[in-house]
C-alpha cells in the first residue's frame, strides 16, 4: 500500500466510532490489516444464517440489512457492521445487501487475532469504543422505550376522546331523531288531508314551527 494511500484510510479508520480510541500507530496496523473488495448493486454480501466471523467497513456505497423482504436498515459510507464478531463467532440474524455498487473493507476474525499478537493494546481501544456504542443504545433504547410508553398513553387519550365522540353524535341522533319525526308526521298530515280546518292547519303549523325551534336550539 502507497504512503499516501495508508496515510488516507487511517484518518478514514480515525473517524469510525469503533476505532475513536486508537492511537495512530494502533490505526496503521489496523489499516494493513484490512482487505478491500468491490461488490457490485444487488449482490449479496451476509445471508442470514451464515457464520459472523468478519468485520465489515463500508468505505463507499450504500448497503441494506434486511430479514427476507422486510428491510431493517439502510446504510453507507463510514458504517461499521459485525464488529462483535471480531471476539466471537455467532451465526448471523440478518442478511446484508448493497443497494449500488460498493466498496468495502474487510478484518476477519483470524486477522484481528494475528493484530493483537503485535500489538494487544489494539483490543483494549476497541472494547473501549464498543462499550461505549452499548451504552450509547442502551440510552437510545431506554428513550424509545420512555417515547413508545408516551404514545401508548396518548394512544389510550385518542380511544377515549373517539369513544366521546361516537357517545356525543349518538346522543345528537337520538335527540334529532324524535322532533324530526314530529315534523315529518306533522308536514305528512298538512299535504295530505284534505278535510284540515283553517285553524287546524294553523294549529299544526305552529307545532311544526315549535319542533323547527327546539332542533335550532339544540344545535345552537
Amino acid at each position: 500500500m502507497l504512503d499516501e494511500q495508508l496515510k488516507s484510510r487511517i484518518v478514514f479508520l480515525k473517524n469510525l466510532r469503533i476505532f475513536k480510541k486508537a492511537s495512530d500507530n494502533e490505526l496503521k496496523d489496523l489499516a494493513l490489516s484490512l482487505s478491500d473488495s468491490v461488490v457490485h448493486e444487488n449482490e449479496t454480501i451476509i445471508c442470514k444464517g451464515d457464520v459472523a466471523n468478519n468485520m465489515f467497513i463500508i468505505a463507499k456505497g450504500s448497503v441494506k440489512i434486511h430479514d427476507g423482504e422486510h428491510v431493517l436498515n439502510t446504510v453507507g459510507k463510514g458504517h461499521v457492521f459485525g464488529e462483535y464478531s471480531l471476539f466471537h463467532t455467532h451465526i448471523r440474524t440478518a442478511s446484508v445487501t448493497t443497494l449500488e455498487t460498493t466498496y468495502l473493507l474487510k478484518l476477519s476474525q483470524d486477522d484481528f487475532k494475528k493484530l493483537l499478537k503485535n500489538n494487544p493494546d489494539i483490543q483494549i481501544s476497541v472494547i473501549e469504543s464498543l462499550v461505549d456504542t452499548i451504552a450509547v443504545q442502551n440510552q437510545l433504547e431506554k428513550e424509545l422505550a420512555e417515547k413508545n410508553e408516551e404514545i401508548e398513553i396518548q394512544k389510550k387519550e385518542l380511544e377515549k376522546a373517539i369513544l366521546s365522540k361516537d357517545r356525543f353524535f349518538s346522543l345528537v341522533a337520538h335527540d334529532l331523531r324524535s322532533p324530526l319525526s314530529s315534523l315529518s308526521s306533522y308536514l305528512n298530515l298538512l299535504i295530505n288531508s284534505s278535510l284540515l280546518s283553517r285553524e287546524e292547519i294553523i294549529k299544526y303549523a305552529s307545532e311544526i314551527q315549535s319542533s323547527v325551534e327546539n332542533v335550532v336550539e339544540m344545535l345552537n
